[in-house]
């Protein structure tokens, strides 16, 4: 006998809401010493939203010191801001400020410390979360270009199948004057 199903309610959202906020500790020995990194293994949607709303500023600012920006820079400097807001670290590293941000993930690169936290600490799985909304808001970005074009085709089809009357109103709103 199958259960009933049980309606969502607000008990269930703060429980979930505080799982995907729980930090965990990633240990490594380095040098003899134990060092630890703080993340989360969950990356939230509130916290993928600060993400993205970084992401806009820095390449706005790109954009305006006309730094150019390939898809191989671009992907790597998405996976840095996970590492920037996804774990502790984050604390350290400048916010909106992409000249800053790209000289601290060229730091992380060379140190080694970028490689490791992408493929040790943080889950490809988020990360990937991460780009399926990227991907997502250029899709429905594009999708809302389409349909601007699209209407303004239409009007303009309208004006001119609709030439007569537009030019009629013209003459009658240049006699009212």
């Amino acid at each position: 006998m199958a259960k009933k199903p049980a309606e969502l309610n607000i008990t269930q959202v703060k429980k979930a809401a505080k799982e995907n906020l729980k930090q965990e500790i990633y240990e490594f020995e380095e040098d003899g010493v134990t060092r630890v990194i703080r993340f989360y293994p969950v990356f939230s949607d509130g916290k993928i939203t600060e993400l993205l709303e970084e992401l806009q500023v820095c390449l706005m600012q790109a954009n305006e010191k006309e730094i150019e920006v390939d898809e191989k820079t671009l992907y790597t400097y998405i996976s840095f801001l996970c590492i920037k807001h996804f774990t502790h670290l984050g604390k350290t590293i400048p916010n909106n400020n992409f000249v800053k941000q790209l000289d601290y993930m060229q730091t992380y690169i060379d140190s080694g410390y970028y490689k490791l936290i992408l493929e040790q600490v943080l889950a490809a799985k988020e990360i990937n979360k991460v780009v399926e909304r990227i991907t997502d808001i250029i899709g429905q970005s594009m999708a809302i270009d389409n349909i601007m074009r699209k209407a303004k085709n239409k009007a303009e089809t309208m004006e001119l199948e609709n030439r007569e009357i537009f030019d009629e109103l013209n003459k009658i709103g240049s006699k009212a004057h």
